[in-house]
């Protein structure tokens, strides 16, 4: 399967984990790690940082509530993250594949063997956009056999395949901007898990996880670039440095996990550390396609 469109979900999703145990503590914070302190002139800030809040059940999605939906809103709609990833997916330009193994095709199998493979989109990219009827032929970058493949098991039509244990996870997404410039920035996840429905047809998958914060500052430039398009270096873009000097504030800000860890939920480690980490949720749908071989 490949990935048909992607979205944030405006960090209101009711799918995922209470990773930071807030929803067990006496009162709705943070309980891992000391998180940063909102800006001292926050309330006249372009691009105000929200205020931390528990979503429903604990569920973390620092990414969706924290960074996307600010920017969403400042732009009135124009930086639409989920509509902008969505439509490279949807025109074969961007994408992952998804490959599930050993199923027996029913809405319960006890054991299952799942793949996340990174593509550049369709095989003959002239071939015009995806018709997500099971024909489309997608080329892995490289060969299927070379990714880690996890277990998992599907019960009531519902896949779930906990890969928290396999550590760093990197998934580049080249994207083209306003001007047609390819930008490539990279999402380094940790403690990464995956549960949606699946039947032969479809596959809706909510994965979530960590975003290490020192990857998410480096990428800023990039990120910036794409979505207000680059500087010329006189400072004649405008957009382009208003977002650059709201961005830190914002990453910095919504880092709401510790990136260090090999469970989930841990409450041995050290709770004083600054936290260094950003809880993510991305939903995404996927359909059946054919894989060519790699070159």
């Amino acid at each position: 399967m490949a990935l048909g469109d992607k979205a944030f979900d405006g960090g209101e999703s009711d799918v995922g984990y209470d990773e930071d145990c807030a929803d067990d503590a006496p009162k709705a914070t943070r309980a891992l790690c000391i998180a940063a302190p909102l800006p001292a002139d926050n309330a006249t800030r372009t691009i105000p940082v929200p205020a931390w809040k528990q979503l429903p059940r604990g569920i973390d999605n620092a990414l969706g509530q924290r960074v996307v939906k600010p920017l969403v809103a400042y732009s009135g709609g124009a930086f639409d993250v989920d509509s902008i990833l969505s439509t490279a997916f949807t025109k074969g330009q961007a994408g992952q594949i998804v490959e599930i193994t050993n199923w027996n095709g029913t809405p319960d199998d006890n054991a299952i063997t799942i793949a996340f493979v990174g593509t550049n989109g369709l095989d003959d990219p002239d071939a015009g956009p995806p018709k997500w009827n099971g024909e489309d032929v997608w080329r892995p970058k490289s060969e299927i056999a070379g990714y880690p493949h996890y277990q998992g098991y599907v019960s009531g039509g519902i896949l779930v395949s906990d890969t928290r244990l396999v550590g760093d996870e990197k998934l580049d997404i080249s994207l083209l901007d306003s001007n047609g410039v390819a930008q490539t920035f990279r999402i380094q996840a940790r403690l990464m898990a995956r549960v949606g429905t699946l039947d032969k047809s479809h596959l809706s998958l909510t994965s979530y996880g960590r975003w290490d914060l020192a990857e998410a500052l480096e990428n800023r430039k990039t990120i910036v670039d794409f979505l207000a398009g680059p500087d010329p270096g006189d400072g004649g873009n405008f957009l382009n440095l208003t977002l650059n000097d709201q961005m830190n504030e914002l990453f910095t800000a919504a880092a709401d996990l510790p990136f260090t860890g090999s469970t989930l939920v841990d409450l041995s480690g050290d709770t004083q550390s600054p936290c260094s980490a950003i809880s993510l949720a991305l939903q995404t749908d996927a359909y059946p396609i054919k894989v060519a071989r790699a070159q």
